[in-house]
């Protein structure tokens, strides 16, 4: 470092200084140096500097806890013409405010690089522990490297926040703050419709304009109560099945076949929307299979659509599943060219970090559906990957002819693959046969769901879709997630405006009448069919009042304002005619 760089350096000291608040400083000098008192300074990672460090060539330092004679455990610390030996520190101590601590330390560095009969390699060692000290990349040694085994503080001991570091690791001074609690990193929760509202529609316009899609929040105590008695005037429910209705690939509890048989008792319909098979036999429970505990009585009339929504059957007056629509599978010559995306990207995941999942006797390495494929990955495989390996399956099944999202999922339990998965259909497929079978409009359905939003990124780079991503942020009180998935947010297309409640903690603002319930999965679904059984359907549209007194107000004020143009224009030309005169008089005496 040269000596120009050393005067920058110490310039800088003094503006910093000069601007740190003057009383602030003055009380903290107080403080540090006191009335004969001795009032030690706070140093990194709870190493406590004596009051002679300001005004004396010696000085203390002191690692909490140390009982050993500190002499026979480090080395003194370099400093110019100054050993700094280790010493007990005292019980009570005040920080000092770290501008003056900064300005101390620098000015102390100054004095030494003052002297005549320094050197170069002194003066460019000197003016590297100011640096150091300014932007705060030094140890307690100013050389960058100290050993750690005698300068780690207990954790109870370091009042300052700072993390202690690992043995053999270098002790660096950092702004370091200890972990919120789980309570203060919390989603705020929103009471109130009107509150609700704007904000998915805030979020909508932002998905809309930027691409950015942010997570509704979920509703407080009294709005979700007030959608949850909605939802039981709602004659039919499409509810997802696994983490809605019960874990995955499980069989219903009693409790929860019991809920679903007092819905069908009570006049209304009920249809399970699964991803699930509906062959009976291979690794996972099929749709049936899990709601058989549902009585035959119960269940007879009811809907199930199984493989993604792909088939969609409805159980007979016996309780037998009967299929009634499917939509067209994936045949070879469909497949092939799948084949060759699938390919495509397997040569593509080295350059990721990852690799395809070799499979296992309890996951596979891929699975085929008649609609839809998954490809699991190495177990381990970070969020980002995941979620760029499903973006470029993305862009090779759209260069060969399937515009299809790719979901990137990431398994609940780390020991098992994350995967990625597409499907030729969705689950609006199925929910409009059956809505058209039911001759269903949108304000007599209820969706019930766990996965409900996919996290989007704004599309255009840019500052200003920078500061739309938080402002989307701030308005769903979360920074957006790697990953999401929103098979069951699809239900809602087939009907656009039907209440939607997401039992997963998450949902998308585009959903004109979508809910964030406070509680997840079965347990926040039971309490919403409880609801449904205890209310007759209404199949007129709740605000349908509403609508016919805005849409006479809309008529009323387009009246007025054709009304007022008009009056406007006649008075402004009236005066005008009036200033104007001919031979026989003013034009205004024509009229």
């Amino acid at each position: 470092m040269t000596i120009k760089a050393i005067r920058r350096l110490a310039s800088l000291s003094i503006l910093t200084l000069l601007l740190s608040p003057l009383p602030a400083a003055a009380g903290a000098m107080k403080t540090a140096v006191g009335e004969g008192g001795a009032a030690p300074i706070q140093g990194p990672a709870g190493i406590n500097i004596g009051r002679s460090a300001l005004g004396s060539p010696s000085a203390s330092l002191s690692a909490p806890g140390l009982t050993t004679a500190p002499s026979a455990l480090a080395p003194s610390v370099a400093a110019p013409s100054v050993k700094v030996p280790l010493a007990a520190a005292p019980q009570a101590e005040k920080p000092v405010a770290p501008m003056v601590q900064l300005s101390q330390e620098v000015s102390a560095e100054i004095t030494a690089l003052q002297k005549p009969d320094i050197g170069s390699e002194s003066a460019s060692s000197g003016g590297q522990r100011i640096e150091d000290i300014i932007t705060g990349r030094r140890s307690v040694s100013g050389s960058g490297e100290v050993s750690v085994g005698v300068l780690a503080a207990p954790a109870e001991a370091n009042p300052s926040g700072l993390q202690p570091a690992a043995p053999g690791k270098s002790v660096e001074k950092s702004a370091a703050k200890p972990s919120a609690p789980a309570s203060a990193q919390a989603v705020k929760p929103v009471e109130g419709r009107f509150a609700y509202g704007l904000k998915r529609r805030l979020l909508a316009a932002l998905a809309s304009v930027f691409g950015v899609s942010a997570s509704l929040p979920p509703a407080g105590p009294q709005l979700a109560a007030a959608v949850v008695a909605e939802a039981g005037r709602k004659r039919v429910v499409f509810s997802d099945f696994d983490d809605t209705l019960g874990p995955y690939n499980s069989v219903l509890t009693p409790e929860m076949a019991a809920a679903l048989a007092a819905v069908r008792q009570s006049g209304k319909q009920v249809a399970v929307i699964t991803d699930r098979t509906d062959k009976a036999g291979g690794h996972q429970l099929s749709a049936f299979e899990s709601l058989a505990t549902i009585p035959a009585e119960a269940r007879a009339g009811m809907y199930v659509a199984a493989v993604s929504g792909g088939k969609v059957y409805r159980y007979d007056d016996k309780g037998e599943p009967v299929l009634a629509w499917e939509y067209p599978p994936l045949d070879e010559s469909r497949r092939q060219p799948i084949k060759e995306a699938i390919a495509a990207l397997k040569a593509q995941l080295p350059g990721l970090g990852t690799s395809q999942h070799p499979g296992d006797a309890k996951n596979p390495a891929e699975s085929w559906q008649p609609y839809s494929y998954a490809m699991m990955l190495a177990v381990g495989t970070p969020e980002p990957a995941i979620k760029k390996a499903a973006r470029l399956f993305e862009e090779e099944l759209k260069k060969r002819g399937f515009d299809v999202f790719v979901n990137a999922r990431v398994p609940k339990d780390p020991a098992n693959p994350p995967y990625i998965q597409f499907s030729v259909v969705d689950k609006s497929a199925s929910v409009g046969t059956i809505a058209k079978a039911l001759g269903l409009e949108p304000w007599e359905a209820l969706a019930l769901g766990d996965n409900m939003y996919v996290p989007r990124s704004p599309e255009t780079p840019g500052r200003l879709a920078r500061l739309a991503q938080r402002v989307a942020e701030r308005l769903s009180g979360r920074p957006l997630p790697f990953t999401g998935n929103e098979t069951d947010r699809n239900m809602e297309k087939a009907l656009p405006g039907m209440l939607a409640l997401s039992v997963g903690g998450t949902a998308d603002s585009r959903m004109a009448d979508a809910y964030v319930l406070p509680g997840k999965g079965a347990a926040a679904s039971l309490e919403v069919l409880r609801s449904v059984a205890s209310k007759p359907a209404d199949a007129a549209d709740p605000l349908r009042h509403w609508k016919l007194a805005g849409a006479v107000l809309l008529i009323a004020l387009l009246a007025a304002g054709i009304f007022y143009s008009w009056y406007v224009f006649w008075s402004a030309f009236y005066e005008a005619a009036s200033r104007m005169t001919f031979p026989g008089g003013n034009l205004s005496d024509f009229f």
